[in-house]
């Protein structure tokens, strides 16, 4: 009798020892949710995030404008089932490198070339994912440019079209290089169209532009065009834009940008990241200027060496770059400092993580 009561005695105080870790190990887990969807990065604009997520004044200083937070987007409301798909079952292996290469199958080939931007590319991700790539030279300057575009988690488990867009067009009069991101608000049902229209006759207005002509006036007249169309066609949306002119310059180029909404542009340069234009909010709400209801506003010319990478991105991608300590940050400041095949770079923008599911676009060009 007595051994069996110490028995009882010595399996109940392990059932309570398990329960106590249990709960421990749930509030640690909270807390660090917590504190990861609260993360708040105060950036002036112009200062750099470098690789390790800190932030400092680029050297030779420059404007400072004022005091800007930058707010990771709220989580997307999904279940856990949902936001994890790739974790039921046995862990994935990460793929290697020469998993996501093309598959060459002649021996002489002389390996990947790009092709000439000749043309206005839009590159959407309305149910899946698709990949752009191009160069284009002038005054001995040269830029290589990949955009990609993919419905996020969220909405392919919601069972609804991706809104975002992306478009790069070179204008050959001009010499100079548009590209552009655009993303839809997903509480209007039309906002992927609109996303899509908006940047789709921007960049073909864009390829129209003469050296003298105004890029500002081009965008204000797009975006009256728009509220035009969407009342003569009863269309309920509204999308966010960014939009950079980049022009050759000695040692690198000059880049312009355009932006409402939280749709981003960020500079990387030796190994750190700086944003040209952002507008976060800096509370928790998941509200964003908007076109065709508010005017784009203009970012001053920025002198950007050899070497940089430009890179316009819709939310769903930009917030994870720009968190504090962003690992996204991080690994793309190694990955991209040579521009991937188009098959690694849609794969880059494709990053695995259970809190960013929302849907991307990003353009990035390399200034050579």
């Amino acid at each position: 009798m007595a051994e069996a009561a110490q028995g009882a005695s010595t399996a109940t105080v392990t059932v309570i020892v398990v329960a106590a870790t249990c709960i421990l190990l749930a509030f640690a887990a909270l807390a660090k949710a917590r504190t990861r969807s609260a993360n708040v990065q105060h950036l002036k604009v112009g200062e750099e995030v470098t690789a390790t997520g800190r932030a400092r004044r680029p050297a030779g200083g420059g404007e400072r404008l004022r005091d800007e937070p930058v707010r990771a987007p709220r989580r997307p409301r999904l279940p856990r089932w949902a936001r994890l798909p790739w974790r039921s079952g046995a862990a994935a292996t990460p793929a290697s490198e020469g998993d996501v290469r093309p598959m060459v199958l002649s021996e002489r080939s002389r390996g990947p070339v790009e092709p000439k931007l000749v043309a206005p590319v839009l590159t959407a991700g309305v149910w899946g994912r698709a990949v752009d790539h191009g160069a284009c030279e002038a005054r001995g300057g040269r830029f290589v440019v990949r955009a990609a575009a993919m419905r996020g988690a969220s909405h392919a488990f919601d069972g609804v079209p991706g809104d975002d867009a992306a478009g790069v067009v070179w204008n050959q009069r001009r010499e100079s290089l548009l590209v552009a991101v655009a993303d839809g608000l997903g509480s209007m049902v039309d906002s992927g169209y609109v996303a899509r229209w908006v940047v789709g006759h921007a960049m073909d207005q864009g390829e129209r532009l003469d050296p003298g002509d105004d890029v500002e006036h081009m965008l204000d007249r797009v975006t009256g065009q728009l509220a035009d169309h969407m009342v003569a066609q009863d269309v309920d949306g509204a999308t966010t834009l960014v939009l950079a002119e980049v022009r050759p310059a000695a040692g690198g180029a000059v880049v312009t940008t355009w932006g409402v909404g939280d749709s981003e542009a960020w500079v990387l340069h030796g190994g750190g990241w700086h944003a040209l234009h952002h507008e976060r909010r800096g509370d928790a709400e998941n509200v964003t200027r908007q076109l065709p209801r508010h005017r784009l506003k203009r970012g001053r010319p920025q002198r950007l060496p050899a070497g940089a990478v430009l890179v316009l991105a819709s939310d769903g991608f930009a917030g994870a770059l720009g968190g504090d300590g962003s690992p996204l940050a991080r690994e793309l400041a190694g990955r991209w400092k040579a521009p991937p095949s188009p098959v690694e770079y849609l794969a880059q923008v494709d990053f695995v993580d259970d809190y960013w599911t929302d849907d991307r676009a990003v353009v990035a060009v390399w200034i050579r």
